[in-house]
């Protein structure tokens, strides 16, 4: 009994399922990259039982960095000189904000569209009423 619930569930003999797993594993729509990398960390694991450390990030490192969703990222994140998958997710984690930041600083804070400008004939009456001091008095009758 202790041997088929060792079977069933310690994933001894799965090797090649990891392994495949691995190899085939991208960034989800959503996923924050830490995510991403602690289960690729997990597959290598898996896929090479009772390896060192070194070989499980030399297996999982390429994967982590052609799995990333995002192309820009994943490009700048290729040249990164990381030699653990923790190395490249935070160098990764660090383009990232850069990115997003460099992304909201070319919207602009807010565009005026024509609608929000008044009519050439609504212009003039707001010109005339100014200068006559008609639209200071209207603002006082509100005020009433």
């Amino acid at each position: 009994m202790i041997g088929a619930l060792q079977r069933r569930y310690s994933g001894e003999g799965q090797e090649h399922l990891y392994m495949s797993l691995l190899r085939n594993r991208r960034q989800r729509p959503k996923e924050d990259l830490a995510s991403f990398a602690s289960e690729v960390e997990l597959l290598a694991r898996r896929a090479l039982p009772g390896a060192l450390q070194v070989t499980v990030d030399a297996l999982a490192l390429p994967q982590f960095f052609h799995g990333i969703a995002h192309d820009r990222l994943r490009e700048q994140v290729l040249a990164c000189p990381a030699t653990t998958v923790q190395e490249a997710l935070g160098y990764a984690q660090r383009l990232e904000a850069n990115l997003l930041c460099a992304a909201r600083a070319r919207i602009p804070l807010r565009q005026v569209g024509y609608e929000d400008c008044p009519s050439e004939g609504e212009e003039e009456d707001l010109i005339r009423r100014t200068k006559t001091g008609q639209e200071e008095e209207d603002i006082r009758k509100r005020g009433k």
